[in-house]
């Protein structure tokens, strides 16, 4: 998700600390993925991914962003001219599942009438 780079080479072990937090409707990340994590750059390293495990909540909901924000720490500075945060889209697959069924009997003549149900409700109109 999110790619920390040092623009200096290390002579000891640095840790890094970063915010992931959800922005969206959606509730896509594992238990235990949000909040503050420490990442570790050891000498020779120049940098690290992270990531970040989702799960499929089985909700229309709309895409859903995970963000990353690199806080200030004792042992680093944050660039002033570089990435200081990054997002990635989470998609959303979940297709709502539409069904019809028959209104009440009407005489010859008349109007007929059909239900429409969409479950989950979609967040934008089908």
């Amino acid at each position: 998700m999110l790619l920390i780079l040092t623009q200096v080479e290390l002579d000891k072990p640095i840790k890094v600390v970063v915010q992931i937090s959800e922005v969206g409707d959606g509730k896509v990340a594992a238990p235990g993925q949000l909040g503050r994590r420490t990442v570790e750059l050891r000498p020779g390293q120049r940098r690290e991914n992270i990531w970040v495990h989702t799960v499929d909540d089985k909700v229309h909901d709309g895409e859903t962003r995970l963000r990353a924000v690199m806080l200030p720490g004792s042992d680093y500075r944050l660039s002033t001219s570089g990435y200081r945060e990054a997002e990635i889209t989470v998609i959303d697959d979940d297709l709502p599942v539409v069904s019809i069924e028959a209104g009440p009997n009407i005489a010859e003549g008349g109007t007929a009438r059909f239900n429409l149900r969409a479950s989950p409700t979609p967040i934008t109109p089908l």
